[in-house]
Parts: structure tokens; C-alpha cells; sequence
């Protein structure tokens, strides 16, 4: 944990992104309608707000979180590193953990702090790398956590949410039965996918690419999408910058999915989405087939006229490898912003300048 946190529970409310009811910190969905709750009414950005802090909490005055104390491994400032005449890299997978999930654990267990001190267990669901993003941060923080994970979460990642003390729960089935049985066990419920803070922490994203670019941000930027939680953080990050005129331009926003698993890329058509049985992918850390905030997420993507790119499994295989011959060791799921760009390109659908993120690091996924 590092210095005093300078969250003002005044400057924000949390309202339901379903039906608009207001909800109080502390709580992970809707008392009314059970929808997913949203900050609102937050200050508006402001560049001259940024601080010196060497990680996310450099932008601590532009966030919505409470608590006098945060908790923080050093998380964000990640490079931006040039591949090709018109493509940028974020290698977000150089975040403490080897995730872009740290961006938001950050924020979601310095307000679970705050809200509900060390008291107690918290659970959380994943496939991996939030697992062991909130494991990590809950051990700095001193909180006892669960993580329920399905059956097919890599090894490696089970080994390493198990390195922070947090006690894992395997569950047959996928990943939706592991977030319900994480809702319904004792203790308080952190999960990501829900946590307003989280997405919150994710903004960030957006804020540093400005920044590096110098308020001159990419014409396109390219991310895996599962759950949005990427997704809204750039969205929402980008639109603070854009109303407050710190930057020119809202990039395209390009959601990249496997076709295996690609609720959002059917949404965004008007395609029915009927799950294949058994289907599985390679690019298992964004293997949810029903995210809570799918209706969010493409309602927000078609306001600001985002696009979504479905690849094959055997093109994500090509482009993991592809990035690790550039020397850059990604994880398969992190690899899907790189091939969307490239699948795009060769299409002949980019012009301009773009950024990929690559989300996780190699280490943690079996060699493809």
C-alpha cells in the first residue's frame, strides 16, 4: 500500500446502468433490477489534475474510488513501442501481475477497503488473470479472497493466483458457473465484471495513451474484448478527454473476439448468438459467452460507432506467434487487438495511425 488516497465520495454516485436507480459503494448490482452499476456524476477530466506518481494514481484527482489509504503494486505506465510504418504497441501485459486487470483491481480493492476494512472473505470469478489480479492486490491489502475459476484455467495461472494465499474453487462447467457460485458464497463479492471501480481503474488505459502520444491519440485502437471492461474504461476514458477538448478525436474503437466465443460481434449485427455446443478457444481468458454488460457494452459502441472483429482459431495461433517472432510473448487471448489490426489491414479497412493492447503476458498460457 502506498500514501494516503484521495477519493471524494461527494464528487460521484453510483447509478444503475440498466434502469438509472442509484446505489450505494459497497454494493455489485441493482437492488431494483439487478443490472450492473455505472460511476456517474463524476468531475469533469482535466489535464491539470495529473499528478507525478509513477503508476495509475498519477490520475488519482480523475477517479472515481473511496479511501484514505490506496493499494497499489506500481500498476500502469506501461510502453508504447512502434511495429511497422503505422502501428503501435501497449504492452499492458508488463503490468505487475502480467495483466491489464491490475488497472482495475487497483481501484476496486482500494474502495472495498475503504467500504468494508480488512473484515472478512471476498470472492471473486475468473478464468485466470483477474483471479490472480485481485489475489495479488487483496494480499497487499491484507484480505482474504476465494476465486472461483472453471475447470479449464491454465495451470500456470491457477499456480500463480494460489502464490498470493488465496484459496481457488475449481468449477466443472463454464465460466458462468463459476461467477454464480462466487456470488452466492459467503463473504463479499468483488467480482470484476460487476465492480463499478474496476471498470473505474480501466479508464486509465485511455488517459496514458494520450498522454504518451501527447494528446494527439491514434486514429484506431484495437483490444480482446470479453466481458468490456476494457471496452468501457478506453470508451469511457477517451469521451472524459474528448468533452473536456484535451484531445482532438474519439479513436475508432475496434473490439476483437474469437468466433468461438463472440456474443459482441453478433450483437452489434442484430445476429442471433446461439453457443456452439462445447465450444472452446484457444483465447480462453475471454471465453464468456453471456457478459453481464453485453446491452452496455453495445449500446456504448454503437454511440460512438465502434466496430467489432471475429478471428478464426487458427489465426490466432498465427498471430500469437507472429508477435513473438517480433519479440513480444503474449499470452493467445492477448494477441486478438494485434490480429484484428492485421486482419483489418489486409482488407484494406485501416488508415492512419493505430494502437494494438497487448492484455497478458506469455508465461502464464501453454505454448501455441
Amino acid at each position: 500500500m502506498v500514501g494516503p488516497g484521495c477519493g471524494d465520495v461527494a464528487s460521484f454516485e453510483l447509478a444503475c446502468a440498466r434502469c438509472g436507480s442509484p446505489a450505494e459503494p459497497g454494493r455489485w448490482s441493482c437492488e431494483s433490477c439487478g443490472g450492473p452499476l455505472n460511476v456517474v456524476g463524476k468531475r469533469p477530466f482535466d489535464r491539470r489534475l495529473i499528478g507525478t506518481a509513477r503508476s495509475i494514481w498519477r490520475y488519482s484527482k480523475l477517479l472515481a474510488y473511496m479511501g484514505e489509504v490506496v493499494v497499489s503494486l506500481g500498476e500502469g505506465l506501461t510502453p508504447v513501442t512502434r511495429l511497422g510504418d503505422s502501428l503501435y504497441l501497449k504492452l499492458d501485459y508488463l503490468n505487475p501481475t502480467g495483466s491489464f486487470k491490475d488497472r482495475g483491481s487497483s481501484l476496486a480493492v482500494t474502495t472495498h477497503l475503504a467500504v468494508s476494512g480488512a473484515r472478512g472473505w471476498v470472492n471473486e470469478d475468473s478464468s485466470g488473470n483477474a483471479g490472480a489480479s485481485m489475489a495479488a492486490y487483496c494480499a497487499r491489502a491484507g484480505i482474504p479472497i476465494r476465486v472461483y475459476v472453471p475447470s479449464g484455467t491454465s495451470g500456470r495461472k491457477l499456480e500463480q493466483i494460489r502464490s498470493y494465499g488465496a484459496e481457488v474453487v475449481v468449477v466443472e462447467g463454464p465460466r458462468d458457473h463459476a461467477a454464480r457460485l462466487a456470488k452466492g458464497a459467503e463473504g463479499v463479492y468483488l467480482g470484476h465484471v460487476w465492480n463499478p471501480f474496476f471498470i473505474e481503474g480501466m479508464k486509465t488505459l485511455a488517459y496514458e495513451i494520450a498522454e504518451q502520444f501527447e494528446w494527439d491519440v491514434p486514429d484506431r485502437v484495437y483490444f480482446p474484448c470479453s466481458v468490456g471492461t476494457i471496452l468501457l474504461g478506453l470508451l469511457y476514458g477517451f469521451r472524459e478527454m474528448l468533452e473536456a477538448g484535451a484531445i482532438r478525436q474519439m479513436p475508432k474503437l475496434v473490439a476483437v473476439q474469437p468466433r468461438n466465443v463472440s456474443p459482441l460481434y453478433h450483437r452489434l449485427r442484430g445476429l442471433p448468438y446461439r453457443v456452439p455446443e462445447g465450444a472452446r478457444s484457444i483465447a480462453d481468458a475471454i471465453a464468456s459467452h453471456g457478459p453481464p454488460r453485453l446491452e452496455q457494452m453495445v449500446d456504448e459502441m454503437r454511440r460512438v460507432g465502434g466496430e467489432c472483429v471475429v478471428l478464426e482459431e487458427e489465426e490466432i495461433v498465427r498471430y500469437t506467434r507472429e508477435l513473438a517472432r517480433a519479440g513480444f510473448h503474449v499470452e493467445p487471448s492477448a494477441a486478438l487487438g494485434y490480429g484484428g489490426y492485421v486482419k483489418q489491414r489486409e482488407e484494406g479497412l485501416v488508415s492512419g495511425s493505430s494502437i494494438a493492447i497487448l492484455t497478458g503476458i506469455g508465461l502464464k498460457a501453454p505454448p501455441v
